[in-house]
């Protein structure tokens, strides 16, 4: 397998990775989701993650973007690229920009003495009549052959609605939280999936606007670890799931 490193230069980051392909990025907050990000592993502070956008140019930058991210764990201390993966097309976007990418490093014990990261992409939308946001989730670990990719685009928060953009309208939001399950199959964990959802009213009444709430709940889904990766319920499926890699 063929490695590369990143190091610090100038202005950001210097990797150079497979193919000699060599990418200088700035870490100015002007660049935004499409700057590289990097953290330090609390699980392994000896371990560096890092998240690199591969974009392509496209024939005009307002219709959206078009490229791939590459995921990175180096040696803190040396800066040499332990593991790699690259995931096409999950940097592209249109209507549905992206805003914000960043790393999770919560306490996915996904396997017995392994531990997960995740990275979370969000998504926002340029309708003002229809707002909808979307922040997918994923998980990577790394076992025997590597950095895999074992959750692909879980919805970890989204929004959405349609009003009159004045007041009259109706809304609904919703975000899932994870815990580890005591089930191990094909080697991992389950993973206990709460939804938590509402859904409100806004309306004008005196000339005030008043939102009233509709709806409110939660459901639990189980999800189970299938040979490469978790099953995903169809109804916690992000936009951008099971698109990359």
């Amino acid at each position: 397998m063929s490695r590369g490193w990143c190091r610090p230069a100038r202005y950001g980051w210097t990797c150079k990775q497979a193919y000699d392909i060599e990418i200088e990025i700035s870490d100015s907050p002007l660049r935004g989701p499409f700057a590289v990000i990097c953290k330090i592993w609390p699980a392994n502070p000896d371990l560096l993650l890092a998240a690199i956008p591969l974009m392509r140019d496209g024939p005009s930058r307002d219709f959206g973007h078009d490229g791939d991210l590459r995921i990175l764990v180096l040696d803190r201390a040396t800066l040499k690229v332990l593991e790699h993966l690259q995931l096409d097309g999950l940097m592209s976007d249109d209507a549905m920009r992206i805003s914000d990418v960043s790393f999770d490093t919560a306490r996915y014990d996904v396997a017995p003495g392994r531990r997960a990261f995740g990275l979370r992409i969000s998504r926002t939308g340029s309708s003002r009549a229809n707002p909808f946001s979307e922040t997918s989730l994923r998980l990577f670990d790394i076992g025997p052959k590597g950095l895999n990719m074992v959750l692909d685009g879980l919805i970890a928060d989204s929004s959405g609605g349609e009003w009159d953009t004045n007041c009259a309208g109706e809304f609904s939001k919703s975000s899932v939280s994870l815990a580890i399950g005591g089930r191990v199959a094909n080697g991992f964990r389950d993973l206990n999936a709460t939804e938590s959802y509402e859904t409100s009213r806004s309306a004008l009444q005196e000339g005030d606007c008043v939102e009233k709430l509709q709806d409110r709940g939660r459901t639990a889904h189980t999800l189970t670890f299938d040979v490469r990766r978790y099953r995903i319920p169809e109804t916690l499926r992000s936009m951008d799931g099971e698109s990359a890699g």
